[in-house]
């Protein structure tokens, strides 16, 4: 066949857009998405979220316009959390019928919308490959309501339908994701985070810092519930304060769960170690982790989160829990259940008063992020594109 026709593939996913008075806007990571698939079809289609907003400035972090002619928004009713899609479902359905002509298509899962378009792409007979970026059954197993752990093991099950339908399957783990959603014996493989690591985005190797205060830095954008440990942190410092330890916390993101977690830093008296940074662009995330002296992410579920490869590539130790990919990227030393706080300020008040184990954690960190720079990751990308390009027929 030949790999230069025009080709066209729908993207769907839980990455969602913005529209302001006709247009449609992105963040960061939106568009670096985009790029990566423009780089092997000439056309794509974002079936995903739209959000309208009335004035510029609630365009927040979505400011990034959708000029592109090779990228068409096929907007889905905008919802958040499973009641209000369940009031969108009706709506959502006639519009995912409504998807145009597409020659193959990638789901990023697990998505909602995502699970709602393969439905369709599955009856227009297409094939399509997954990128399998969480592990549903985490959340199963570290739902803290029956209702959440019920909806998760939906989801969970949808997760392992779609990938035995799939031509092709990408992981972001190296091996835990593909243990737990083990792809069609006839698909092809492949495996590569969603990060995007630029050569200057790597720092170097730290020595032993021996600062009056020190500063944790935690990144989760958004700020929504607890699944991302920021309970955890914040129990922590408390912890790590009544043993006379002078320690802060950096949160870096936003959402709707920082009033609450102001709150509750409010009822562990630790306002003056608290603090939510808001929104950070690249360059100003370098210097975010360049001022922490070790990153804390005691996250429940994952599947193998970008910001510890981040904190990794400046050579900041990480603590952290062993939940699906983790453990891939970090020492079984530094790994504890997210209810072991006690655990966690040992580790913590070993590092810093060891010099040779804070610089060996680093070391380590500073080497496996290599691992990850976009030189390396997108030839295993292109790579996936490329054989699901190559299944189209002439």
């Amino acid at each position: 066949m030949n790999n230069f026709q025009p080709t066209t593939a729908l993207i769907s996913c839980d990455e969602y857009v913005y529209s302001y008075q006709g247009n449609f806007y992105f963040r960061t990571f939106g568009k670096i998405l985009c790029n990566r698939y423009l780089d092997v079809f000439s056309q794509i289609i974002l079936a995903v979220r739209v959000k309208f907003v009335s004035t510029q400035e609630a365009l927040q972090n979505f400011k990034l316009l959708i000029d592109d002619e090779r990228i068409t928004i096929h907007p889905v009713s905008f919802f958040q959390g499973p009641l209000e899609y369940l009031q969108e479902f009706v709506k959502i359905q006639t519009q995912v019928r409504k998807i145009p002509y597409c020659d193959v298509a990638i789901f990023r899962l697990p998505s909602t919308v995502g699970f709602a378009v393969l439905d369709e792409i599955k009856k227009r007979n297409i094939p399509y490959a997954v990128e399998v970026i969480f592990s549903p059954i985490d959340m199963v197993h570290n739902g803290r309501k029956i209702i959440e752990r019920f909806l998760w093991r939906r989801i969970h099950k949808f997760q392992v339908n779609a990938i035995q339908g799939a031509v092709g399957v990408s992981y972001v783990t190296e091996f835990k994701l593909q243990n737990e959603y083990p792809a069609p014996k006839d698909a092809f493989l492949s495996h590569y985070s969603s990060i995007e690591l630029l050569d200057s985005a790597f720092g170097s190797k730290r020595l032993f810092p021996n600062p009056r205060q020190y500063v944790i830095s935690h990144v989760a954008d958004p700020i929504s519930g607890e699944r991302k440990g920021h309970r955890v942190v914040m129990e922590l410092i408390r912890f790590l304060r009544d043993a006379n330890v002078d320690v802060i916390a950096k949160f870096a993101g936003t959402g709707d769960a920082v009033p609450y977690l102001k709150n509750l830093a409010k009822k562990l008296d630790i306002e003056d170690a608290v603090f939510f940074v808001g929104h950070l662009n690249p360059s100003e995330l370098i210097t975010f982790l360049d001022e922490a002296h070790i990153m804390v992410f005691p996250s429940e579920a994952e599947g193998l989160p970008r910001v510890l490869i981040e904190a990794m590539s400046r050579g900041l130790p990480c603590l952290s829990t062993p939940v699906s990919g983790i453990p891939e990227l970090l020492p079984e030393s530094v790994l504890y259940d997210k209810n072991d706080i006690q655990g966690f300020a040992q580790a913590f008040i070993r590092i810093f008063t060891s010099p040779e184990y804070y610089e060996t954690l680093s070391a380590q960190s500073y080497l496996k992020a290599q691992e990850f720079k976009k030189s390396v990751l997108d030839k295993r990308r292109r790579e996936f594109f490329l054989q699901l390009k190559r299944l189209i027929k002439s």
